[in-house]
């Protein structure tokens, strides 16, 4: 939620002349891309913990913790 209204005070110092278009354009693209990296990060983890918790789609898997892997 927090980037999001990152992004709507960026629209606002924009539109009142604290920014010129291609400033605003880096830092909106910045933003956004955390945002996209956010998302897919937490996506990720709830993959992640579906595919750990349903034993009848990892038949015959066996789940490692990354301390075993080192």
């Amino acid at each position: 939620m927090d980037k999001f209204l990152l992004v709507e005070e960026k629209i606002f110092k924009l539109l009142d002349g604290s920014y010129t278009y291609p400033e605003f354009e880096q830092e909106l693209k910045e933003v956004l891309s955390d945002l996209g990296k956010d998302v897919c990060q937490d996506v990720l983890n709830e993959l992640d913990e579906k595919i750990y918790k349903d034993k009848d789609k990892r038949k015959d898997w066996k789940v490692l913790c990354i301390d075993n892997i080192l």
